[in-house]
């Protein structure tokens, strides 16, 4: 889930509304557009989930678990981070794009985020969905999931909770929380614990 300097030209997209962000679906064949429906749709209840679970954060448990030891002031961070998020799946409008860019490591990629230079991402909400993201593979639940991965996306633009990737692995993920000021900017780290919490 790199970021990488796109310049994708909008040919046709359809508008739907779904139960929270208007999405444009930007190069979608008809099985597509579905599938990142429901991701989208999935993540807003998603988020509202973290931010309940967050209310009572333990410190051995899964809040420790993805940031680490907390303090008031990372605590904090990470519920504005949350909720930003959920604001922005509620009012954004999201373009959703389902063509990868040439540039995409499409072995690893499940989805990228327009980004004029490395680090900023000024164009809310491009998204491009990698093929990675529709193989019968990648879950609907659990982690490495479609709607973890649109929250992991969203939380990378900069007037959202403007999060870089740090690792790219489970494991690196989870040992990041040893370094909890690395651990909240980390999108990968919000994806799983999003996840993790899930009911």
């Amino acid at each position: 889930m790199k970021m990488t300097t796109l310049f994708a030209a909008t040919l046709c997209f359809t508008l739907a509304l779904s139960a929270n962000a208007w999405v444009d679906f930007v190069d979608c064949s008809a099985d597509q557009q579905p599938i990142v429906q429901s991701a989208i749709d999935s993540s807003h209840a998603w988020i509202d989930n973290a931010l309940a679970n967050i209310a009572l954060p333990q410190p051995n448990g899964t809040y420790a678990k993805w940031f680490g030891s907390y303090t008031d002031s990372n605590l904090s961070t990470v519920k504005t981070n949350l909720q930003t998020i959920r604001s922005h799946l509620l009012i954004g409008v999201i373009s959703a794009h389902c063509q990868c860019p040439a540039s995409a490591d499409t072995d690893h990629d499940y989805a990228l985020v327009d980004s004029p230079n490395h680090g900023i991402k000024k164009t809310p909400y491009n998204v491009y969905f990698c093929n990675k993201f529709f193989a019968g593979a990648t879950p609907d639940i659990g982690f490495d999931s479609r709607p973890g991965i649109v929250i992991h996306e969203m939380s990378h633009f900069d007037n959202v909770a403007d999060t870089i990737d740090e690792c790219s692995s489970f494991t690196n993920r989870q040992s990041l929380a040893a370094l909890p000021d690395h651990a909240i900017v980390s999108a990968g780290n919000y994806e799983y614990y999003v996840e993790e919490v899930q009911p």
